[in-house]
């Protein structure tokens, strides 16, 4: 039942382009509304984007300390294990790294 339905929209929509009608004219209404949309999707992206630059620079400070504190905890954890004294030292390194990663997951989802 469904298919024959399909099939007979299908058909009409086809006939109805088959006629070879005239577009309508718009006076270049089009044109207006997709650079309207063009230009908010441009305004959107930058915002997102100098939001998310801004808020990773304003980040810093606290993440800074997060990953002083990480890495006492580390350095705490792992005294007295073998070739483990390097951990802490890579802290500032870990965390430009985890703030290069979640930036853009953050942008996507701001995005949506």
């Amino acid at each position: 039942m469904h298919d024959a339905r399909h099939q007979y929209d299908e058909d009409r929509l086809r006939d109805l382009f088959a006629r070879g009608l005239d577009a309508p004219a718009d006076d270049g209404f089009t044109d207006a509304v997709m650079s309207r949309i063009q230009r908010r999707l441009r305004t959107r992206k930058t915002v997102l984007t100098i939001a998310t630059v801004t808020g990773g620079l304003l980040a810093l400070g606290p993440a800074y300390d997060l990953s002083l504190a990480f890495s006492n905890a580390i350095a705490q954890a792992t005294a007295g294990w073998g070739e483990t004294d390097w951990l802490p030292q890579y802290r500032v390194l870990a965390m430009a790294a985890l703030t290069a990663i979640l930036a853009p997951v953050v942008t996507a989802i701001l995005d949506d």
